[in-house]
């Protein structure tokens, strides 16, 4: 009980850190946003140590099927710092960013090519922009991009070597899929299937409707990314965290999709032997 109640406080204060590291880095005093973001991370630390406190589901997907969480989380902790290096470049973190910026730099022009994902977002920057910070969102989303890329196909590797989520015991649909409903009417497989379809599908497009929402809100007079350097990274962050979040959902339910499958199969056959 000690160990359950540390593990959920644990992930409670790291998901709290990251989401505070913006402001903790910034240069630029920013008092009520500070405030926003402090009680933003709370809340959020809150949900994520409750949720893991109790054993039953409420909202956190696969929460027994590990490394799922563990390595969107990793990935997301990786996006901000990547970010807060390269757009608010800490002084005291100044080698670090020396290090990762050239890479960046080479990642962001091999992927800014017309039409591209790169491409989409530079052509929200808002004009007068300094050429240092259109090289820094260059560099952060061709890091962030290439990394979801690579987790996604890690993890779809994992799958079909370790044979995910096998590998880490019984799969239990109702304690890890709390939003799907297993003893609905309707066909669990095909249901599944669907929602990891739209989800790979949202992973591909992502980066293009965060664009059009820039778009949206710069013709409504709102210019997001000309709005301090937190904003971008959030900015930078989602276009980074979400196609890889929706790419790994829908490889994970396909996968789960396959294994009911599998088993609804099982059953019939031996259901068939047995009456022979």
């Amino acid at each position: 009980m000690i160990g359950w109640v540390a593990g959920s406080a644990l992930r409670a204060l790291l998901v709290m850190l990251v989401f505070i590291a913006p402001i903790l880095s910034s240069s630029v005093a920013e008092p009520a946003g500070s405030v926003v973001y402090y009680v933003l991370a709370v809340c959020i630390g809150a949900f994520v140590g409750l949720e893991y406190l109790h054993k039953y589901p409420s909202l956190v997907e696969f929460r027994y099927a590990p490394p799922y969480n563990r390595l969107r989380f990793i990935w997301f902790a990786f996006v901000v710092a990547i970010s807060v290096l390269l757009l608010q470049d800490p002084p005291a973190l100044a080698a670090i960013t020396a290090f990762i910026r050239p890479v960046g730099t080479i990642l962001g022009h091999l992927l800014d090519f017309p039409y591209s994902a790169v491409d989409a977002i530079l052509s929200t920057v808002p004009l007068g922009t300094s050429s240092q910070t259109l090289d820094a969102i260059r560099a952060a989303v061709g890091i962030g991009l290439t990394g979801a890329l690579l987790s996604s196909a890690y993890f779809l590797l994992m799958v079909k070597v370790s044979e995910w989520p096998k590998n880490s015991g019984q799969f239990n649909v109702w304690t890890n899929l709390p939003l799907i409903d297993p003893v609905s009417g309707e066909n669990i497989v095909d249901t599944i299937q669907r929602k990891a379809k739209v989800n790979i599908m949202i992973g591909i497009l992502a980066p293009y409707g965060i664009s059009v929402v820039l778009i949206v809100l710069r013709s409504l007079g709102i210019e997001l990314l000309a709005a301090g350097t937190q904003v971008i990274v959030w900015t930078m962050v989602a276009y980074s965290f979400m196609p890889l979040h929706a790419l790994m959902r829908g490889i994970a339910l396909w996968r789960i999709a396959q294994l009911i499958d599998e088993k609804r199969r099982s059953d019939v056959l031996g259901s068939a032997l047995q009456t022979i």
